[in-house]
């Protein structure tokens, strides 16, 4: 009989192949169509699925007194959240750049930096180079919600700029754990710190080529945003 942690391991698993097949379906999908938005709506599903599973992971982790493991955790769970806010409402919002300029917005870009920051800080204080690692992707979110949290003249490619952001941080998350833990389980691979580190430092590296070129196809033309923020 397979233990607690194990059966949530399980499903977070299952999960996350759900996540992983929608991912690369939306993204194959014509951009705009039917199909992308159906299978892209059904892949953030997933995720927000995968982060209630974290929920029992983090209180498994406190009760075995890994408290920086719980401190990941929910940093984790804060930027997989905060991506995926961010990819859909700034479609949502893309003839309304106020409507996605909230107090939530605002909250949220504060929260990821400094979480960042904090996450950074305490991988160097433990000499954990992963935390280090994912504390970059944070940051690097928050850079590019900033300009529009304080109001700086945007471009009218602003909601498809914001949504790559988003998408590029799912795709590191969803492809980093894939590659970190269930390609272990399923190649029967040792889950070394070592091999963790290799696999979600590389999608991450991935996820920023990416989206660099990402933004060079689709943002060719820049132009400045007629209607700004009152």
């Amino acid at each position: 009989m397979m233990k607690p942690f194990e059966v949530v391991l399980q499903v977070h698993f299952m999960i996350g192949v759900v996540a992983l097949v929608t991912f690369w379906l939306a993204a194959f999908a014509r951009k705009g169509s039917r199909r992308h938005r159906l299978v892209g709506r059904i892949y953030l599903l997933s995720l927000m699925l995968i982060l209630l599973s974290t929920l029992p992971m983090m209180v498994i982790r406190y009760q075995q007194g890994n408290y920086p493991g719980v401190i990941v955790l929910i940093y984790l769970f804060s930027l997989v959240f905060t991506a995926s806010w961010v990819a859909w409402r700034a479609i949502r919002s893309k003839k309304n750049l106020q409507s996605y300029n909230t107090p939530f917005f605002k909250a949220l870009t504060f929260g990821i930096t400094f979480f960042a920051l904090g996450i950074l800080l305490m991988g160097w204080r433990l000499g954990a180079p992963l935390m280090m690692v994912f504390s970059s992707v944070g940051l690097l979110l928050g850079m590019s919600m900033w300009p529009v949290a304080i109001r700086k003249k945007t471009q009218a490619s602003w909601s498809l700029a914001q949504h790559l952001n988003g998408m590029a941080v799912n795709f590191a998350a969803t492809h980093g754990s894939f590659f970190g833990f269930g390609l272990s389980r399923l190649l029967s691979l040792p889950d070394t710190p070592e091999l963790n580190l290799v696999a979600q430092s590389s999608m991450i590296v991935l996820a920023l080529l990416l989206r660099i070129w990402l933004g060079r196809y689709f943002l060719k033309k820049k132009r400045p945003l007629s209607t700004q923020l009152a």
